[in-house]
């Protein structure tokens, strides 16, 4: 397969892909080296009470509606505050998800807000809380506030999707007049234009419809200047990047109709290499065996570079704990697994810092590139069964000395040649399931 690369053509700043849900501290370890080794810069803050007991959600920060939400003492800050803390003492850029994360029926605390305004002004407390130093708290001047989970689907807004967008238009305003310099997006949202796992088998072109209209209508309202909408969140669990190619040229479509780019930040807030399986007919179950293999890994990389080319400008993973079935980092004991070396791969892209143009690619054989004043690097992952040899032209750059380091099932990584760069073309040759990074020394005389 042939690709070029052209180093005298800069894009963009490579993005903030290796972003996390949740920071380093959990109940069993703290991940900071790690995170640092990852390139992690970027963390939301979200279902933080699965590993770290009563913190970051309303309800158990503020734990009972009906009281006074301008006393301090009606509201738990302890846990919140350490989580947050160990993240910004490592310099990570914070986004705070204001709302309820995962419940099991029966729901307990996964409601529609009966009164948006009192809603509104408890979130405004914590923003305070964390900005501000209010009831004994910080001057962190976290600038993402998420409002709201997954707001398309019913576990997270048992509502009508229509009133959510009322719901976020309240609370958007109240807290932009109160927090001018604070950045304000609605809810991550699970599908995009795919009918969500409650409306399998149901009419799915009725469901697909009903999906076209509420986005729509969200990003029309939004370029209408109802509501500000700093930024636009959205996730994706699929099994391959073809999925995330999707989603993001969805995207990009609402963006264009509503001229919204440049407008509003383009961030993936939740995502993974992971998909359901249809068991007879009915809506399916989370194949968690896919999330640790090989195959995953890499197309973790592609959906990176995917994601890098259709301008998001962050992406958190989902998630880096070990606790969790869905954190293909680290098995249960801890020890490092593939997704790890994912993150690693994509962090030496990024430091080279500006992504440059490539052409060539396919599905399942992906390429980025990114080049500053002292190094120059090749991304290319193959998340096919079978092997390929990606015969890359370089374009702009001098006849310089590379080290091409292998990722797969045996190979973490591993620098496994060291040479001057050709005149014309590289053949990086990929095993199935396999990653190259080719690393350009340009200091090298």
């Amino acid at each position: 397969m042939r690709f070029s690369v052209d180093f005298k053509k800069p894009l963009r700043p490579v993005s903030e892909m290796c972003g996390m849900n949740n920071g380093p501290l959990n109940v069993y370890t703290d991940r900071s080296a790690e995170f640092r080794d990852m390139g992690v810069k970027f963390v939301r803050f979200h279902e933080t009470h699965s590993i770290n007991t009563n913190c970051i959600e309303i309800p158990f920060i503020f734990r009972e509606f009906d009281r006074d939400e301008n006393k301090p003492e009606n509201y738990y800050f302890g846990a919140t505050d350490a989580v947050i803390k160990a993240a910004h003492d490592e310099g990570i850029e914070i986004m705070y998800r204001l709302g309820m994360g995962t419940e099991t029926p029966p729901y307990i605390f996964t409601e529609v807000p009966r009164d948006y305004g009192k809603w509104a002004r408890i979130a405004e407390h914590i923003i305070m809380h964390y900005n501000e130093g209010w009831a004994n708290g910080f001057h962190y001047g976290i600038k993402y506030w998420e409002i709201w989970n997954e707001a398309d689907i019913v576990e997270y807004w048992p509502g009508k999707r229509m009133e959510y967008i009322n719901f976020y238009s309240q609370v958007s305003n109240y807290l932009k007049k109160r927090f001018p310099d604070i950045l304000i997006g609605p809810s991550g949202f699970a599908n995009m234009l795919d009918p969500a796992h409650e409306e399998l088998g149901k009419d799915p072109v009725k469901a697909t419809r009903s999906r076209v209209k509420f986005f729509n209508t969200l990003f029309k309202r939004a370029a209408s200047g109802e509501y500000p909408m700093d930024f636009f969140a959205w996730h994706i669990y699929g099994k391959n990047s073809a999925k995330t190619e999707k989603y993001c040229t969805q995207i990009d479509g609402l963006y264009d109709k509503y001229k919204l780019r440049g407008k509003a930040e383009n961030i993936n807030t939740e995502w993974n290499m992971i998909s359901l399986k249809r068991l007879d007919g009915r809506p399916g179950v989370w194949d968690m065996y896919q999330i640790m293999q090989m195959k995953s890994a890499i197309a973790l990389i592609n959906s990176m570079i995917v994601m890098q080319k259709h301008g998001v400008s962050k992406a958190a993973y989902y998630r880096p704990d070990e606790c969790s079935r869905f954190c293909g980092l680290y098995d249960f004991d801890g020890t490092i697994k593939n997704h790890y070396y994912s993150f690693k791969a994509f962090n030496m892209l990024k430091q080279a810092k500006t992504e440059v143009e490539t052409i060539g690619g396919s599905d399942t054989v992906r390429i980025c590139a990114a080049a500053d004043k002292k190094t120059a690097v090749i991304l290319v992952g193959n998340e096919g069964d079978k092997p390929e040899t990606a015969t890359v032209t370089i374009k702009g750059i001098e006849k310089l000395y590379y080290t091409l380091y292998a990722f797969d099932e045996e190979r973490k990584l591993t620098p496994v040649r060291h040479a001057i760069l050709p005149d014309r073309a590289m053949n990086i040759k990929l095993g199935p399931e396999s990653a190259a990074v080719v690393v350009i020394d340009k200091e090298v005389k």
